[in-house]
């Protein structure tokens, strides 16, 4: 990323931030970024306090944000320390996550407080063997999940049949 990207409060638009090693607070004080933000190779951050640090959760003009890990060389729990600190605001519209290591997804996914989750996709996390409870998402329209190979077990909470209205895509097959 540009040397200085911190210091641009005003910018509203930031389609990709490629994280550098110990580059991930550059985003710390875009609190104006509306739209689409997509933040790509997550397995270069080291902290997790970093990640807290971003305050994506503050960050209440993102409609979309997509999360992505391109190698899996990140020690499982710091990822999962790093989503779970990730957490964004509770008016996104659309999550992508796409090559997360941990074992397990955060509380935070699948919670009702996402009341406007339309879209979510869920792909490449080939060490989680848990669904989190996606059923909580009211108005979730549109749920893919691919290439999630170790996934034995569904939380209860995961319903969706009462409430998804399109289809859910698992492994590449289409279940709805």
């Amino acid at each position: 990323m540009p040397a200085g990207i911190a210091k641009l409060k005003s910018l509203r638009t930031l389609s990709n931030f490629v994280v550098g090693k110990d580059k991930i607070v550059d985003l710390m004080n875009l609190e104006s970024l509306q739209g689409t933000l997509s933040i790509s190779h997550l397995e270069n951050m080291l902290d997790a306090n970093d990640a807290r640090k971003v305050n994506l959760k503050g960050k209440k003009n993102l409609d979309t944000l997509v999360m992505k890990w391109d190698d899996d060389l990140q020690d499982a729990e710091v990822a999962t320390d790093i989503l779970d600190m990730l957490r964004p605001h509770k008016t996104m519209k659309t999550l992508s996550i796409k090559g997360y290591v941990g074992a397990n997804f955060p509380t935070w996914l699948g919670d009702s407080s996402f009341s406007k989750m339309v879209d979510l996709r869920i792909e490449r996390c080939g060490k989680c063997m848990l669904l989190p409870a996606f059923g909580q998402l009211p108005f979730l329209k549109h749920l893919v999940i691919m290439r999630m190979d170790r996934v034995r077990s569904v939380s209860p909470e995961f319903n969706l049949w009462g409430t998804l209205q399109a289809t859910i895509s698992i492994l590449g097959e289409t279940l709805l």
